[in-house]
Formats: C-alpha cells, structure tokens, sequence
C-alpha cells in the first residue's frame, strides 16, 4: 500500500510539473544566442511555484476576507468572480514581476527577461494545476484527466506569456537603462491578459446560457485560442531577436 501511494503521489506529481518543465525547454530554445543556463530558470521556475503561490494565496485570502467591507466594490458582481477577474490577476501578476528582482544582474538583452518571466509564470502554474488537479480528483478520475489537460493546454500558457510580458519589459528597462517603473505598462498588460482569460473561463458558470448548450465547448475553444495566439506572439518576438 505504502508503494502505491508513493507511485501514486509521483504521478499526480509528473502530471503536474512536466508539461512546465518541457514548456520550460522550449521557452529557452527560441533563443538563437547566449540562451540562459538552466540553473537559473530553475531558480525562477522554483520562484513561481513556491515562493510566487503561497504569497498569492495569503494575499487574495486577505483582500477576499475584506472584499465585503467595501460596499461599492461588492456590488460589481459575485465574489467570486471578481477574485477570478480583478483579485487574482494584479496580485499574482505582480506577485510573479517581483521574482524578477532576482535576476536582474543577468539580463543582457531584452529577450532575457522574457524568458525568465516565462520560468516564473511555469513554475507559478505547475503548482498551481497541482491544486486544481488535486481538487477535481476529490470529484473524480474523469474530472482529474479533464482539468489535467485543459489546464496544460490553457492556463500554462497564460501564465507563461503573461509573465514573459512583465518580463520584456523589465529587461527594456534593464537594457535602456529607465527605472523598473518603466516595466509598469507591461505589467498592466500582463494583468489585462489574465483578466480576460479568467473572465472567458468564467463563462461557464456567470453566463451558463451564453451559448446554449454549447457554452462549455466555445468557453474552451476561447481559451485555448487566446492562450495559443499569445504563446505564439512571445516565441516569434524571442525568436526574433
């Protein structure tokens, strides 16, 4: 028993943090020159998935635990849905921008801080698909295989990219010498991006009727084409240079 456990929790493990890590390894071979060393993705990939969650986790607890005291916010719509849409995208989104902080001495070129962004954003969503991935499994195997891929193929992604344009702009800013607060637009952009896909995401049980029955499919389809035009955006910006 005690193996099967062991073997247990490695997969629910591997299914989690591998597709980050191979995403990882693709990021940082868009680089055609001085591609960054693995130690220090790392770095930034262990960030994200420690450091980045569980400070996000403490904040959004405490701004929700409030969220009713503000009477005029409150009305806006449900709470959940405004952790999703307004909360969660400024406080993890910048909660990632600061892990930046550590690598600065590193970035070269502006493509640098994308890809460390890009090794924040992974890790943050490696540990993050392991909560989700834990919880739809409480419901079901079919539930965990479900929100397994669908997270894999979407939520990966956006939260890669979304922190790989925190990422250019800091390294901008590193190159040109500005101040950081010269990254802040891109930063606002990161959040705008995860707001709107948390916001599609939402569909299903805001607007459950949007699309007939058919709103589960479109939502996904949504999901899975923003997340796939801005995955595709960064490599060609990296790729580029």
């Amino acid at each position: 028993m005690m193996v099967d456990a062991f073997l247990f929790t490695i997969i629910i493990l591997l299914v989690a943090f591998l597709p980050s890590l191979y995403f990882l390894v693709v990021a940082r071979n868009w680089e055609r020159y001085g591609r960054e060393p693995y130690r220090r993705l790392l770095m930034c990939f262990g960030y994200g998935a420690v450091a980045a969650i569980i400070i996000s986790i403490v904040l959004e607890i405490a701004i929700l635990g409030n969220i009713h005291r503000v009477e005029r916010i409150y009305e806006l719509g449900d709470e959940n849905f405004l952790g999703a849409v307004i909360v969660a995208p400024i406080v993890e989104e910048s909660v990632k921008a600061f892990g930046l902080v550590l690598v600065l001495a590193y970035v070269i070129r502006e493509e640098d801080g994308m890809i460390y962004g890009i090794g924040i954003g992974l890790g943050f969503a490696a540990t993050e698909n392991l909560l989700y991935e834990l919880s739809a499994l409480s419901v079901g195997l079919d539930a965990y295989v479900a929100t397994a891929i669908l997270r894999t193929i979407t939520s990966t992604l956006l939260h890669a990219t979304a922190t790989g344009v925190t990422g250019l702009g800091v390294g901008r800013a590193v190159v040109r010498r500005k101040p950081l607060l010269f990254a802040l637009p891109f930063l606002l952009v990161a959040i705008v991006m995860h707001a709107v896909f948390n916001f599609i995401a939402s569909l299903t049980t805001t607007y459950p009727d949007l699309f007939g029955e058919f709103t589960c499919v479109v939502t996904f389809l949504l999901l899975l084409g923003f997340a796939g035009y801005a995955w595709s955006s960064v490599r060609r910006r990296i790729s580029a240079a």
